[in-house]
């Protein structure tokens, strides 16, 4: 809940700020027991939108192959945040595509996370579920690999295992963001410490620039 997760805790945060319609973001983790970690990071970034931002996780035990979805998992009404280990995320993509493609046809799903994609390399022959997170690209909603350690040549191939891009070299729409170079180009940035919650101060240093470049 500190660092790449931000790409969905931020976005979501502001939108929430601002009265926007935020959507439900899933987050695909690789083991059961980052799922309740991550849960309980995301619940402390969020603690001052605990009353408007709704955080549900599942694992497989809880998604599977029955024909309705967990009673708290509204099919009409999906969570502002939804944490699935990669077994349940399979399963809800195999048992239950047709609640996926509703949500995304109403606009009620956002965008799919699925961090940790080093694992997706280091894993697929053993676990068989890897082979089916490639479905989530036939929904249609906007798709993030997270990894802290991924090749950055290895990006094509990985697009075209996940059904993202037909070619390897059709990575034109393909946005990626690594390190060193975060910020680009020619750009100045500042340092600032903050003692407490980083969404809350991100956001507010967002408007303090929003409203400096609106007076200038």
């Amino acid at each position: 809940g500190y660092g790449k997760t931000l790409a969905l805790l931020l976005p979501l945060a502001i939108e929430k700020t601002s009265l926007h319609f935020a959507g439900c973001r899933i987050f695909v983790l690789p083991y059961v027991f980052l799922v309740e970690s991550l849960l309980q990071a995301f619940k402390t970034r969020l603690r001052n939108f605990s009353n408007n931002i709704t955080i549900l996780s599942f694992t497989a035990s809880s998604i599977d192959d029955s024909s309705t979805l967990p009673p708290e998992l509204d099919a009409t009404n999906p969570p502002d945040i939804l944490i699935l280990s990669v077994d349940a995320a399979a399963n809800l993509i195999e048992y239950h595509p047709v609640v996926l493609r509703m949500w995304q046809e109403a606009n009620l799903l956002r965008a799919i996370f699925i961090a940790e994609i080093q694992t997706f390399y280091a894993e697929f022959n053993f676990r068989q579920v890897y082979q089916k997170l490639k479905r989530y690209a036939e929904i249609g909603a906007p798709i993030h690999l997270l990894s802290g350690s991924f090749p950055r040549q290895m990006v094509p191939s990985l697009l075209k295992s996940f059904g993202l891009i037909e070619n390897r070299g059709d990575i034109s729409n393909v946005e990626v963001i690594q390190s060193p170079d975060l910020v680009g180009d020619g750009l100045d940035f500042e340092v600032m410490r903050v003692g407490g919650d980083i969404i809350t101060a991100t956001i507010q240093l967002a408007d303090h620039y929003v409203r400096q470049n609106n007076r200038a």
